[in-house]
């Protein structure tokens, strides 16, 4: 997958990092700015609601709205993908997969 569409893959299994990685800070942080302007008094009844007050409370996180139409675009594409990738073998066991180049992959596991 990673040759063919180009792009680089790689994933790590730590269970003491779940929930504190930078994309769970920054939606924390989003989801905190959008609450304290609704307790102000602005409202929001929608996703695209909240990503216009999240775009009016902080201009330094990018927010942009997912819309259903894009999800099903996207789950088609990676059904399509994931019809003929190759299965990693005893993934219970596995802590770090990196992919290095069309042939080789780094995995690291536990013993």
């Amino acid at each position: 997958i990673a040759h063919e569409y180009k792009i680089a893959l790689s994933w790590s299994f730590f269970a003491t990092s779940h929930g504190k990685g930078v994309v769970d800070g920054l939606g924390g942080t989003v989801k905190r700015l959008v609450w304290s302007a609704a307790l102000a008094g602005d409202n929001y009844k929608s996703a695209k609601d909240f990503v216009k007050l999240a775009q009016q409370e902080t201009k330094k996180i990018i927010m942009i709205e997912i819309t259903k139409n894009d999800i099903d675009n996207s789950k088609l594409k990676l059904e399509n993908i994931f019809k003929v990738a190759k299965s990693v073998p005893e993934t219970l066991k596995t802590h770090s997969v990196k992919v290095i180049d069309n042939k080789t992959k780094k995995i690291i596991k536990y013993d």
